[in-house]
């Protein structure tokens, strides 16, 4: 139908082209560019929690969490990096009290066990809301309940929050925390 016009009408069709856009995608890439982002900040996820849920199931969520922030700092952002550490650093200053967070913030259970991995994946702007699977086996893998949001910061991926259920976040409940600490 646009050669025809194209040949009958030139002036026209380019009028009519440039007014109603061309039928056809511009830029056949963009799926595939999106669909190659996907499986790389599903490795990205992967890969970190392949690394990390072994380390919280032996040595336990504390232990676990200083170890993320001295060997994968720069896998969080600076705000979550920042509130982390001032937590982590609150809670071995206190001694009998917990202070700090009393679960593991990127599992969010007490105790960790299994193969954790990358579910369902939503693109919010320029960042990935991440499922994350808790699985027993290969095949029976079921959602945690929490989402990792990650973005880039310049050419890498970073872990710039974690959601909960009951619209809760990590860094609001580490500012709470915070907060709670400076009322003492």
């Amino acid at each position: 139908m646009w050669r025809v016009l194209l040949k009958k009408f030139p002036l026209y069709a380019v009028i009519a082209i440039f007014i109603l856009g061309y039928p056809y995608p511009v830029s056949a890439g963009t799926g595939a560019k999106l669909a190659q982002s996907e499986n790389d900040v599903r490795t990205y996820v992967d890969r970190f929690y392949t690394w990390y849920a072994p380390i919280s199931e032996k040595r336990g969520n504390h232990d676990a969490l200083l170890l993320a922030l001295r060997e994968k700092s720069v896998s969080f952002d600076g705000k979550l990096s920042k509130l982390l550490s001032d937590d982590v650093a609150a809670q071995q200053k206190a001694v009998g009290e917990i202070v700090g967070l009393d679960f593991d913030p990127f599992l969010y259970s007490q105790d960790s066990s299994g193969i954790y991995r990358a579910g369902r994946i939503n693109l919010q702007q320029d960042r990935f809301l991440i499922s994350i699977d808790h699985c027993n086996s290969v095949n029976k893998c079921r959602p945690t309940g929490v989402r990792a949001l990650v973005g880039r910061m310049n050419s890498r991926f970073v872990f710039e929050n974690f959601l909960y259920p009951e619209g809760r976040n990590l860094i609001e409940t580490l500012i709470e925390l915070r907060k709670g600490r400076a009322s003492r």
